[in-house]
């Protein structure tokens, strides 16, 4: 089996290739002119949202396709360029994977999608998501194509530079036992990355996922509960200053509770301290 992804460039897509490509045949479509030529279970499409014949390449060679790209590039500059390449790229995606019929489609989207109360979107990326969505339904529907999308908090983990993985500063300086402000009232439904290409794995090996919506969170994490796990695991003596005195949020609901076991709350945080630790250390050796 052959499986394309999108958005390899991208902090997901990288886990996302490197995971799938350990069990699968992956075509890696990828905007940017630096990939990894060592890894022979992976062939590489160069190719972009506006250009229709990559994207006709890249359907009529996998059997399932998992849309993860978005291009944020004309987000401020030509906003009707950004709506035209992610909708309608998307869209175009979508169209040739019926017509050259992959068996499954999963598109990458984002709790940004809804807002906190499952009703409409706030914002143009979210808008993006929803409207994608909403034709990944009539597809399942009007087609009986199996296309589905996962919703996707704000994913932490191990990302290049090292300082683009969120809450660095913070265990770093919980590390070193410096002196960490936090910032207060700052709760975010987040999921861990590894979680995430966890789920996105289950859909792939689900038989029939036709229309489904699955939510994939963590739980609310602030910045002083990843200070105090992180002072427990580094048993460090570092001072919190302007501590949140909000309790722990619920937990989001989730539309799909196979989905639960991903779902590992402070584990998964206690994971990443430990790795991005780890890289600390080894960066400061």
């Amino acid at each position: 089996m052959q499986i394309g992804i999108t958005g390899v460039d991208g902090f997901l897509g990288r886990y996302l290739l490197s995971s799938l490509s350990q069990k699968y045949h992956c075509i890696a479509w990828y905007h940017s002119s630096v990939f990894d030529a060592n890894n022979h279970n992976v062939t590489w499409i160069r190719g972009e949202l506006a250009d229709r014949t990559s994207c006709d390449l890249l359907c009529k060679n996998c059997d399932i396709l998992i849309h993860a790209a978005i291009d944020r590039n004309y987000y401020q500059s030509n906003f009707f360029t950004f709506l035209e390449k992610n909708i309608l790229g998307s869209l175009a995606l979508l169209e040739l994977s019926r017509i050259h019929q992959i068996s499954k489609f999963i598109y990458i989207s984002s709790i940004s999608a809804i807002n906190k109360h499952f009703s409409l979107p706030v914002t143009h990326y979210g808008a993006v998501k929803n409207s994608i969505e909403c034709f990944i339904n009539s597809y399942s529907n009007e087609y009986k194509f199996d296309a589905c999308s996962i919703r996707l908090a704000k994913i932490f983990g191990i990302d290049k530079p090292l300082d683009r993985s969120w809450w660095y500063i913070a265990i770093k300086s919980v590390k070193q036992d410096a002196i960490y402000h936090c910032q207060p009232n700052m709760l975010i439904p987040h999921i861990y990355i590894y979680d995430a290409v966890k789920a996105i794995n289950r859909i792939v090996e689900t038989k029939n996922t036709k229309g489904q919506i699955y939510h994939c969170v963590d739980r609310y994490f602030s910045e002083e509960l990843v200070a105090d796990l992180a002072k427990q695991e580094f048993n460090s003596s570092c001072h919190v200053v302007h501590r949140s005195n909000e309790k722990d949020s619920p937990y989001w609901i989730t539309e799909n509770i196979d989905f639960r076991e991903s779902y590992r709350g402070e584990e998964s945080l206690k994971a990443y301290i430990r790795e991005l630790g780890d890289k600390i250390d080894a960066n400061d050796a």
